[in-house]
């Protein structure tokens, strides 16, 4: 089936294909120049918000301050 997607003028498959690049890229998806619709979308804000999410730990957080201090203070 991933030999015929270019040649494809519809394709059913599930949104997490769609939202995420990765996966995209490993069935080389182009979304250029194309129509989206989304059927039984309910789902798709708790998968963008896992696809999304990042931590961030408290050195992350020191070091933040430390640079932004170091921009207040340029200014």
């Amino acid at each position: 089936m991933r030999d015929r997607l270019p040649f494809a003028d519809l394709l059913i498959l599930p949104y997490n294909y769609v939202l995420d690049e990765e996966l995209r890229q490993q069935i080389n998806l182009s979304l250029e120049e194309s129509v989206i619709v989304f059927d039984e979308g309910h789902n798709i804000e708790a998968h963008c918000e896992e696809l999304f999410q990042f931590e961030l730990g408290v050195n992350d957080l020191f070091m933040s301050y430390s640079i932004l201090n170091q921009v207040w203070a340029e200014l």
